[in-house]
C-alpha cells in the first residue's frame, strides 16, 4: 500500500474518535474500498435479552463486499451508555453477546463498535480455532483519543479490497475473512 494511503488510513483513524461515524465510514468506503451500504439491521427477533438491551441503537450494516455468491459485511455498533468494561469505555461482553447475534445472519463481518459518544472504538474480527471444536477467537483493534494507532494502521491497511487478489469470479467472503484473520493476528508479525 502507497505511504500517502497509508497516511489517509492513519489521519482516519485517529479523527474516529472526535468526528466518529464520519471517519469510520469515509475509512470502508473510500480508503478500504468496501461498497456503501449504510442500512439498519433489526433485534427485534435476537433470543438475547442481553444482546438487545447492549445496544443504543440498531445496528447498521456499514459496508459490505461481495454478491450472490456471499458478502463480507462491516457491521457498526453503538453500545448503551452504561456498556462499559474494566479499564476501558466499552464492555467485552456486551460486544460478545451482541456479536453472537450478529454472526447468525452474518457470519463472514467485521464488527464495528462504539460508546455512545462515538469516542472509543473496537475492531473486533472473529476467526475460529483450528481444533475440532469451532470455538471462536475474537481480536480487537482499540481506538481512542489516547491510542497511539501505529499499529492500529498497519493491521487496517490490510484491508484493503483492491490489495486482495480475486479469481475470476472475484473475491469470496471466505477469502476477505482470511485476510481479516491475518491482519488481526499480530502476533503473527
Amino acid at each position: 500500500m502507497p505511504t500517502d494511503a497509508r497516511e489517509r488510513i492513519h489521519n482516519l483513524l485517529r479523527a474516529m474518535p472526535t468526528r466518529g461515524l464520519d471517519a469510520a465510514k469515509r475509512l470502508f468506503w473510500t480508503e478500504l474500498n468496501y461498497d456503501r451500504v449504510a442500512e439498519p439491521l433489526s433485534s427485534r427477533y435476537w433470543g438475547s435479552k442481553r444482546a438487545r438491551e447492549a445496544l443504543a441503537q440498531e445496528p447498521q450494516l456499514l459496508a459490505q463486499h461481495g454478491a450472490d455468491g456471499g458478502r463480507f459485511d462491516i457491521i457498526y455498533i453503538k453500545l448503551a451508555a452504561d456498556e462499559v468494561g474494566r479499564g476501558f469505555p466499552l464492555s467485552l461482553s456486551a460486544e460478545r453477546a451482541v456479536i453472537e447475534q450478529l454472526l447468525n445472519n452474518h457470519p463472514y463481518a467485521l464488527f464495528l463498535f462504539s460508546d455512545e459518544q462515538e469516542r472509543y472504538w473496537h475492531l473486533v474480527n472473529v476467526r475460529y480455532a483450528p481444533d475440532a471444536k469451532r470455538r471462536r477467537i475474537y481480536r480487537r483493534i482499540t481506538i481512542g483519543p489516547e491510542e497511539r494507532l501505529r499499529t492500529a494502521c498497519e493491521r487496517v491497511s490490510l484491508l484493503d479490497i483492491e490489495s486482495m487478489q480475486g479469481d475470476l469470479f472475484g473475491l469470496s467472503p471466505l477469502a476477505i475473512q482470511q485476510r481479516h484473520d491475518v491482519a488481526f493476528d499480530v502476533e503473527a508479525v
